[in-house]
């Protein structure tokens, strides 16, 4: 039996589900048959695997939120380990933002001047936010012309961190600015870097129309009376021809009230 695969580098190490990351290591199977299993922070990712060598594969990730390992599998050598984790985390979607799902308007909270998310979302990718209300007058005093909103031409990035980070360890901080210079890169990529970033809500939706297409193909072979594309049709047809007939005759009545009136 071959030595277990083991993965020992990832490229890049965070980001949201379908992001296109690298995995390197030793023993990462002898061809892409040998490739039987990956998954990345407890999510099963083989489907989206790319076998390059027995020391490369690309994939991207699913839907896995936090830390978590990126395991390989292999017919000759079973279940490997790693010494790298994956953070894989949910972009939170701001009012401004294009986005590949429905966002609930309730979500949303009609502020004095600006439409704004009920939750800040953390420009450093963190999904808790340390906030110290506390500090306000204090930083106020410190930057009177400035303000932490991430949305504001005075804003000031110190306020922000100063309010939002200030417990944050140093190398949090750095994995932080690792996240935000990512954010900045890719939507400097447009329309190519939105469909990568959503493509697991495109497959769901392809799968999704599919699964309705057959449904449809299903009902036509057993109906008697046509297609169901057909059918709706007539009830269409009906219900429109029904309210033109009801609004004729409310128009009818108005008329000849008036015209009964001296």
């Amino acid at each position: 039996m071959a030595e277990l695969p083991r993965v020992t580098g990832l490229s890049p190490n965070q980001g949201p589900p379908g992001t296109r990351i690298t995995i390197r290591g030793q023993n990462l199977g002898i061809n892409i048959h040998d490739l039987i299993g990956l998954t990345i922070c407890g999510c099963n990712c083989l489907s989206w695997a790319e076998w390059k060598s027995p020391m490369k594969i690309l994939c991207r990730t699913g839907p896995g939120v936090g830390k978590g390992d990126i395991i390989v599998t292999t017919r000759s050598g079973g279940e490997g380990t790693c010494t790298v984790t994956f953070r894989g985390y949910m972009e939170k979607i701001g009012p401004t933002e294009e986005s590949a799902i429905w966002i609930d308007e309730p979500d949303l909270i009609e502020g004095k001047d600006k439409l704004h998310m009920q939750k800040p979302r953390d420009a450093l990718g963190y999904d808790h936010v340390l906030e110290i209300p506390s500090t306000e007058d204090e930083l106020e005093e410190l930057y009177p012309d400035g303000t932490g909103e991430l949305t504001s031409e005075n804003f000031i990035a110190a306020w922000y961190l100063l309010e939002y980070h200030r417990n944050t360890s140093f190398g949090d901080l750095k994995e932080g600015l690792t996240h935000l210079r990512h954010e900045v890169a890719k939507r400097k990529r447009g329309p190519i870097a939105f469909v990568k970033r959503n493509i697991n809500t495109f497959i769901e939706c392809h799968d999704t129309l599919h699964a309705v297409h057959q449904m449809l193909l299903q009902s036509e072979s057993q109906s008697e009376g046509g297609s169901i594309t057909d059918r709706l049709e007539r009830i269409v047809e009906g219900t429109n021809n029904s309210v033109v007939s009801t609004v004729r005759h409310r128009l009818w009545q108005t008329h000849s009230h008036w015209m009964c009136l001296p």
